[in-house]
């Protein structure tokens, strides 16, 4: 199948003046600022841009003012509550009759979905598991080609299958249906293409990234999180949770330097995460709006990445955290656990350290300490090339176009 990724040769040549009207569907989770930000970008380059959400994926986490010269259509059920009971319905059928084979997207949502597109679009995108779905039923009705973005590696072998399993057999289906893939690295490309029956279409790399950060200093942020001045500041954004190892790195108070703090800073369901303080590790559970963030970044020296290394959704995440992308768009080099992912983004560039174990973590944090600066040119060298949306959303369209183009010469 062809392939296009940063690091390779690309597709065809194409006309980037021609648009296109697109229609981006995610149904699943919140609207995030990756997907905002592609909306955002498709609409700046000039394409027409219609993004779908349902109640499930309206926009909690971002403003969703900033979401600029973009048609945003709601293709949910008016009440939440008759989405829930419809699907409250459809789950008790399906565990009552093992073979009952019933759709994922509710039909009302399909038909406002149709109602939405008031012309015939050039291309859907459907992100996650139902927005693929939806995408595919829209083609099978208008014969549009569509894409499938995929974000999570939710397939057989996760933690939480059983969440998602009633999806797996249509993400297949729809996905063998797909003009081509957009994942976010070669080692994701390669898992969910096996698990999906290896489909036919093009596959486009695009990590999940950031638009460009400008360093924004607040000097009472510090004394907010009662960090000590001149402190050596780790900062792990993201949430604070055992699978997370956050345990773990709360009893490295006693090994790290003490010039050396390490800020968790995140959401948290359990009450041991809770805001406190340790001697040279601090918990902050205060979610900052996105505008704060690059005032958090900018006052750390690094940033500590950890999944665990034994679920290949968390494990391949080099070019799918997109904490890795807001630390390397700042300068700031990362610390994380050593895998085949990691170790293929530093062996381009070298923007930090891996670590075997968290006992392992103030070993790498001296070592990227000891050459700081070098770690630092290569994080922004990295950012420019793999996670500047600003850069990789472009390149990323033109060549959904080329495997468009063999398919359909006249677009």
């Amino acid at each position: 199948m062809p392939y296009w990724s940063p690091t390779g040769d690309g597709l065809a040549n194409v006309d980037h003046q021609k648009t296109m009207r697109i229609a981006i569907f995610q149904l699943d989770v919140p609207l995030q600022s990756y997907s905002r930000d592609l909306a955002n970008i498709l609409a700046e380059l000039g394409h027409s841009v219609t993004l779908c959400l349902t109640n499930a994926s309206s926009p909690r986490l971002i403003d969703s003012a900033s979401l600029r010269n973009v048609r945003v259509c709601m293709i949910d059920r008016p009440f939440p509550i008759l989405t829930k009971l419809y699907w409250k319905i459809t789950r008790h059928l399906q565990s009552m009759f093992a073979g009952l084979r019933l759709s994922v997207i509710d039909p009302q949502c399909r038909r406002m979905a149709r109602k939405a597109l008031n012309d015939k679009p050039d291309l859907l995108i459907g992100i996650e598991k139902r927005g693929l779905v939806i995408a595919g039923m829209l083609f099978d009705e208008l014969d549009v080609p569509f894409v499938y973005y995929s974000l999570e590696l939710y397939i057989e072998g996760h933690p939480w299958y059983q969440d998602f399993c009633q999806l797996r057999r249509q993400e297949i289906q729809y996905h063998r249906k797909a003009l081509a893939t957009i994942v976010q690295d070669r080692f994701r490309a390669e898992v969910l293409m096996l698990a999906n029956g290896n489909p036919r279409g093009c596959v486009v790399e695009l990590p999940i990234g950031v638009r460009r950060l400008a360093k924004r200093i607040d000097p009472d942020l510090r004394t907010q999180l009662g960090i000590k001045q001149g402190s050596r500041m780790v900062l792990s954004l993201g949430s604070i949770a055992k699978h997370r190892l956050s345990e773990a790195i709360l009893d490295l108070s006693d090994r790290l330097d003490q010039g050396t703090t390490i800020i968790l800073h995140g959401p948290t369901q359990d009450p041991r995460y809770r805001p406190r303080s340790r001697k040279n590790v601090i918990v902050s559970n205060k979610l900052l709006p996105e505008s704060e963030l690059a005032s958090l970044i900018s006052l750390c020296d690094m940033g500590l990445v950890v999944y665990r290394n034994d679920v290949v959704n968390d494990r391949l995440t080099a070019f799918s955290s997109q904490k890795v992308a807001y630390y390397l768009a700042l300068g700031k080099p990362i610390v994380t656990i050593d895998n085949e992912s990691y170790r293929h983004l530093f062996a381009e560039f070298a923007c930090g350290e891996t670590f075997a174990q968290v006992e392992d973590i103030p070993r790498a944090i001296e070592k990227v300490s000891a050459d700081y600066e070098r770690y630092a040119k290569q994080a922004l060298a990295a950012f420019e090339k793999y996670y500047c949306l600003d850069n990789t959303i472009p390149l990323a369209i033109n060549e959904i176009r080329a495997c468009i183009q063999r398919r359909r010469p006249s677009l």
